[in-house]
Order: structure tokens, then C-alpha cells, then sequence
């Protein structure tokens, strides 16, 4: 289940991972930036290191209509754990991720880059799943409660020391640009159509 290889050196702080999932919280485009807030449970195998005591597991679902090629996990300032993760992993949907102490809490910012891209998270497709509705629909097809979102998902799974049975760890998922990149693209279209300006004024 997990397509993903972590040096965990000596397992001192928690670390951030996204891999594969089931059951989930939708991101959509009315509401890209989820919150969720999970107890930690018993590691039963379900964590990434066989070895955690418990983790935290969000699971969530790209209803949005497009792939998710960056994702960042903002997890707030919580019993002075220091959130992190390795860079040099390799992620389920993504390539690389590094964590920036922001205001107020921890941005880990997974993205895809080079050309090892995995192309981040393909949307969930909306699908007739036939008998959804606890109906036998036989030759007559489906009927409207029969469909429903199929694929698109991805957990965030967070363990490590002092995330022991029980941790309450609250986060959100930001799918949107960050905001350093969306003034790049800001600063830099303007300047584009300054210029372009400028090449008529000259041109005139």
C-alpha cells in the first residue's frame, strides 16, 4: 500500500507522509483547503514505520476536476513537536517535500520536479457504481444514487515520537499556489504586460 522509501534516522521528531488511502475527506473547488483534525491510533500496521508506537491517518480525495501537482499539509504548533519530512523520499503522487516553520505552525510542502515527476494526485472521476444504493439496478442501469466519486485519494499519515494513542493532530490541506509562487506569477504577468506596452509606445 505504500509506494513510498524513508530513512528514519533515529525517529525523534514526526514525520509527514502521503501515500495511499481509502475513505476520505473531498477537496473541491468550493472548498480546496479542508480541515481535519484525527486521534492517533495503535500502529496495527497501517503506519508507515512498523515500529511507531500510533499515527495519525487523514485520508482525503481530489474532487476538484484537475491533478493536484503541489500539495501543502499546514499543521499547527502542537506540544513543541517539530513536524518534518525527507526530502529524499519518494512519495505516492510526488517526488519531493520540505517542511518551512511558518506563523503559528509547520508547512510541509510536497511538490513534483525533474524528470522523476509522478504528476501529483489525478482528480477522482464521478461513476456509476452500480447497487451503491443497496438496490440490484439489474438491466435498468443506474439510478442517480448510484453514483459516486471513484479514485483521487491520497492519506496523510504523521508518526514519530510524542505521537502516541490518542495525539489529536489538527491540519490543513492547501492545494492552492503558495503564496511566494502566486506573486511570481502576479509580478511576473504584470511586467509582461508592461512590457508590452512599453513595445507599442516604441513600435507607435
Amino acid at each position: 500500500m505504500v509506494s513510498a522509501a524513508s530513512t528514519w534516522a533515529d525517529g525523534i521528531d514526526p514525520k509527514v507522509i502521503v501515500k495511499k488511502g481509502g475513505g476520505s475527506t473531498p477537496i473541491t473547488l468550493k472548498d480546496p483547503n479542508p480541515s481535519v483534525t484525527a486521534p492517533a491510533v495503535a500502529n496495527t500496521g497501517q503506519c508507515f514505520d512498523a515500529s511507531a508506537p500510533a499515527c495519525v491517518f487523514d485520508v482525503f480525495q481530489n474532487q476538484t476536476g484537475k491533478t493536484i501537482t503541489s500539495l501543502t499539509i499546514f499543521i499547527p504548533t502542537l506540544n513543541n513537536l517539530i513536524f518534518s519530512c525527507d526530502p529524499g523520499s519518494l512519495v505516492f503522487d510526488f517526488n519531493g517535500c520540505n517542511a518551512t516553520s511558518v506563523s503559528g505552525g509547520t508547512n510541509i510542502f510536497f511538490f513534483n520536479s525533474g524528470p522523476g515527476s509522478l504528476g501529483g494526485v489525478k482528480p477522482a472521476k464521478w461513476k456509476c457504481v452500480r447497487g451503491l444504493d443497496g438496490n440490484d439496478d439489474g438491466e435498468e442501469g443506474c439510478n442517480q444514487d448510484d453514483f459516486a466519486f471513484v479514485g483521487g485519494e491520497f492519506a496523510v499519515d504523521i508518526e514519530g515520537a510524542g505521537v502516541v494513542t490518542g495525539t489529536r493532530i489538527p491540519l490543513t490541506t492547501i492545494t492552492a499556489p503558495e503564496p511566494g509562487s502566486f506573486l511570481l506569477m502576479f509580478v511576473g504577468a504584470l511586467a509582461f504586460g508592461l512590457l508590452g506596452l512599453v513595445r507599442k509606445n516604441v513600435l507607435a
